[in-house]
């Protein structure tokens, strides 16, 4: 058995957002070894075709709408949207200009959902419900430059569109108030599944998470062991610490003996200990963050657990040397 301390990584995007989707979907199968020339395309396309695209929530695409009318049309539209009962968590700001952002698998079903009103109203002799904006033809063209994302879909409606400008951008193209809505951070934490726990019970966010059904700890990549978090509050060499020591060997050698037994992974993972190592990747706007950090590192609301805040402490530190603007206010709260 392998005891290790808790930790996190803050992923650095890189220039190809099919790497940055590879790389986080590749945690949930501990793949990452496969990560080769041309593979994060495939990881992709695979993603897609199997309707696996939670994976696509951690990148996002980024317009602005010049002008207010036009924003406000696309406002309508997404109220219209959700009206009908259609989750659209698309984020939408106007400041000096309007801004609309979303992840990939929302853009995704955003345009599936336009084509399939356009279809219903001209099946059905219908006038159209609402202005559907351009905005889906523009998406569809991402065929030329990204082929993998929306090859699936239905060009053949475009006309019906309302035409008007969104321009897409880059994340650092924002303005900083911009930014506090429509700008991503993605980390990867390594903790035990009580804090995992905790983590994912956060909206609005995207995870990716180590999965004990199809990873299985008795091969050989693993060590043929189970890897735990060293609780922060038990000292090594004391009774206490060895007790739950003691515990977490022995699910252990349940673990391998189900599996010697013949039981799959996800059926053995019943034995597993809360102390079990997992890996959760967490990609939020940056007021998703902030409120994260109100509750899990500055005790806004009573004491958050010591080992989440263990992770959430340091990480704060850091994002507030690295972001400055963007956690202000938010402080450590003391151990």
């Amino acid at each position: 058995m392998k005891i290790i301390p808790a930790g996190y990584e803050v992923f650095k995007p890189y220039d190809n957002m099919f790497k940055n989707i590879e790389r986080v979907a590749r945690v949930c199968y501990k793949s990452e070894d496969k990560i080769c020339e041309g593979s994060a395309e495939k990881m992709v396309r695979s993603l897609i075709k199997r309707r696996h695209e939670a994976m696509l929530e951690h990148e996002s695409l980024i317009f602005v709408i010049p002008e207010f009318e036009d924003y406000l049309k696309f406002a309508e539209y997404i109220s219209y949207l959700e009206s009908s009962g259609y989750n659209c968590m698309l984020r939408t700001t106007y400041y000096h200009r309007g801004v609309v952002s979303g992840n990939i698998r929302m853009w995704r079903e955003f345009v599936r959902e336009s084509i399939d009103i356009v279809k219903i109203a001209q099946e059905n002799d219908m006038d159209m419900p609402i202005t559907i904006p351009k905005v889906v033809a523009d998406l569809l063209s991402y065929k030329q430059k990204w082929p993998i994302l929306f090859d699936d879909m239905d060009m053949e409606l475009v006309d019906v569109f309302d035409d008007y400008d969104m321009i897409p951008i880059t994340k650092d193209q924002l303005t900083d108030l911009e930014k506090m809505v429509h700008y991503t951070i993605t980390i990867k934490f390594t903790v035990d599944r009580g804090v995992s726990h905790e983590i994912v019970r956060h909206r609005v966010a995207s995870f990716a998470q180590e999965s004990t059904r199809y990873v299985n700890y008795s091969k050989g990549q693993y060590g043929a062991e189970i890897t735990v978090i060293k609780p922060c509050f038990f000292d090594e060499g004391t009774e206490v610490y060895d007790a739950w020591e003691t515990g977490c060997k022995a699910a252990e050698q349940a673990y391998m003996k189900l599996i010697e037994l013949g039981r799959i992974a996800q059926e053995a993972r019943d034995v597993l200990p809360t102390s079990v190592k997992t890996e959760v990747v967490m990609t939020a706007a940056v007021s998703e963050w902030r409120h994260f950090f109100n509750l899990r590192a500055a005790d806004s609301t009573g004491a958050a657990h010591p080992q989440m805040k263990e992770v959430t402490i340091p990480l704060l530190i850091e994002l507030k040397k690295d972001y400055p603007d963007f956690f202000v206010g938010i402080e450590p709260a003391n151990k």
